[in-house]
């Protein structure tokens, strides 16, 4: 028997052990809110690894695996909470700036947080870029917030209190409102930007800036039927200031000229020279496409082409947009070559084919 009751103690220490070890683990996790650490990420972790922990950390703490556990619905909720905000630019800034409480506020809409104005920028692509799709690059130029003083300005992420301000943000200054005529009004303090507080030093990456000028490559992709002048958007990629949301920077592509095809919505016009004999006589002749493709363009059987006559080939114009397996319209024009002068042998040719032999 005393053998059987030590084994069960043993058995039953080991338990409440285990179980002790599971509660404290939830408790460590649950005591602390921070989204990052919530996740296991930090600022500077990529989207897409904040959403690979989100899913990892959801699956260890989804109530159906722990059913009845308050305590995991709870971190649950929060982890939810935390990818929420952590993969929307806009929510993360506010975060990261102001905490949980304000994001709160300005969700509420009861606080506003500035937005940066958008950057645009005119990218050339050729009409066979637009038929066929496309990857491509464009490098920009843009101020982004000082990652070594965190937008602060100051070494070290050190600040101290306005002199200016002392601390209140805005100044009182005089206005001129009239002839002769002035009156006070609250400002935002010049020296600290209406924050109240300045740097001890200034950093020595952005020189108290606040920012730092950085070169970024966007890369884009040209969808088939892409119309000129079309806007691709990178969200959140324009210039950053401290406490504002950045905008975004818009590419408006600018189809260059070509030098066979012309393009009018989803269809494509060009122009076919003909000589009066295959215009007279019928033809068979190749047309190179904006894929690379040879398609014979031919007359009828006893079919005469009038000069400026046009030649509608149905599927062959632009990918449409919304689906690219269908197509416009291709418009030919001939251009037929008349010759300028006549042979008298080609006189009477021509005499005897369209008056008739008289001695037949």
């Amino acid at each position: 028997m005393g053998l059987k009751s030590s084994s069960f103690t043993k058995l039953c220490t080991a338990k409440c052990l285990l179980i002790i070890a599971f509660v404290l683990c939830f408790a460590k996790v649950y005591a602390n809110n921070d989204f990052y650490q919530l996740l296991g990420v930090t600022q500077d972790t990529s989207e897409r690894e904040v959403k690979k922990a989100f899913r990892r950390k959801s699956v260890l703490y989804h109530p159906d695996k722990n059913p009845g556990n308050e305590t995991a619905a709870e971190l649950f909720r929060r982890i939810n909470r935390a990818n929420e905000v952590l993969t929307d630019p806009d929510k993360k800034m506010v975060y990261d700036k102001f905490g949980e409480d304000y994001l709160e506020r300005y969700e509420r809409g009861e606080t506003q947080i500035q937005r940066g104005p958008d950057s645009k920028l005119e990218v050339e692509v050729t009409l066979e870029q637009l038929y066929n799709g496309d990857e491509a690059e464009v490098s920009i130029s843009r101020d982004v917030i000082c990652d070594k003083c965190k937008g602060t300005g100051a070494k070290g992420g050190k600040t101290k209190k306005c002199n200016e301000c002392h601390g209140r943000g805005t100044t009182i200054q005089n206005v001129q409102v009239g002839f002769g005529m002035q009156m006070q009004m609250q400002q935002p303090c010049p020296q600290c930007g209406g924050t109240g507080r300045t740097f001890a030093h200034k950093c020595d990456k952005c020189h108290g800036n606040k920012v730092h000028l950085e070169s970024k490559t966007l890369e884009y992709i040209i969808e088939p039927g892409m119309v000129n002048e079309e806007k691709i958007v990178f969200e959140r990629e324009g210039q950053q200031q401290p406490e504002v949301i950045p905008g975004d920077v818009i590419l408006i592509l600018k189809q260059k000229k070509h030098k066979r095809f012309s393009r009018v919505e989803n269809d494509l016009y060009t122009e076919m020279k003909l000589t009066l004999e295959e215009a007279l006589l019928g033809f068979s002749k190749p047309m190179k496409m904006l894929d690379n493709r040879t398609i014979e363009i031919r007359s009828e059987s006893g079919e005469i082409i009038q000069p400026f006559s046009w030649k509608v080939i149905e599927g062959e114009g632009m990918p449409l947009r919304e689906d690219p397996s269908e197509k416009g319209k291709l418009h030919i024009k001939f251009k037929v070559s008349v010759p300028k002068k006549l042979t008298d042998k080609q006189k009477e040719l021509v005499e005897k084919i369209f008056k008739g032999d008289p001695q037949e």
